[in-house]
């Protein structure tokens, strides 16, 4: 069970509920042609919580919400800082032993342990790059047009009062930046197990030159 407490300026239920139907039919219809076809879906909060939050709790729920977000662009950002110093090293490696074998390439044991560092190398080189390669990126805010006030006002009418109104806001903008956030996040692992592999890789190129130099030296 629903309970609305009556203001002196409200209308009536009747009135309030036309306008709440309005305003859910025209978000169905304006997010109805940004839909994406994808079997993941995310936590939303429904009209009836809505009605049974109050605005300070959803306002709580929203900032709370921010810092995540800006939890997950510094980390982001993080990543990428430490992205370009690896990559330096990358490519001073590169370059130093790509002029060492192109003029003292000989099939011996430290030849091949050379090449083994410098394949491991690229590889590692190649998985920085998509790091910090231009990417995907969610900013924090978003635009007129993407809140599409004039929407929203059409949808309100006079009849809706401005307690309601800002938290129907706050609902659909929550229920957007939980989408949003569970982006960035995927994002983040994503190019956090890249940076991973490129460290793996690299130690596994060491240790596989170390082992191929060891051999030559046994009897």
């Amino acid at each position: 069970m629903i309970h609305i407490p009556l203001q002196s300026d409200d209308l009536g239920i009747d009135i309030f509920f036309n306008s709440q139907i309005k305003h859910l039919l025209f978000m169905k219809m304006k997010m109805g042609t940004k839909k994406e076809t994808k079997a993941e879906t995310y936590y939303q909060i429904s009209t009836e919580s809505m009605l049974n939050l109050s605005l300070e709790v959803l306002k709580f729920y929203y900032e709370s919400m921010q810092k995540r977000m800006n939890d997950y662009h510094q980390q982001a950002r993080d990543t990428t800082e430490r992205g370009y110093k690896v990559i330096s090293i990358y490519a001073t490696l590169l370059i130093a032993l790509c002029t060492y074998l192109y003029t003292n390439w000989e099939l011996t044991a430290v030849g091949f342990a050379l090449l083994s560092l410098l394949i491991g190398t690229a590889i590692s080189t190649t998985c920085m790059l998509k790091v910090l390669l231009p990417r995907d990126y969610m900013p924090l805010g978003r635009s007129a047009e993407e809140l599409n006030p004039n929407g929203y006002a059409s949808s309100f009418g006079d009849e809706t009062s401005s307690n309601m109104q800002m938290k129907c806001i706050l609902r659909d903008e929550i229920n957007k930046l939980e989408e949003r956030i569970q982006w960035q996040g995927k994002r983040n692992i994503h190019r956090t197990r890249l940076f991973s592999f490129s460290l793996k890789s690299i130690m596994t190129s060491i240790l596989v030159s170390a082992i191929i130099c060891l051999c030559s030296l046994l009897p």
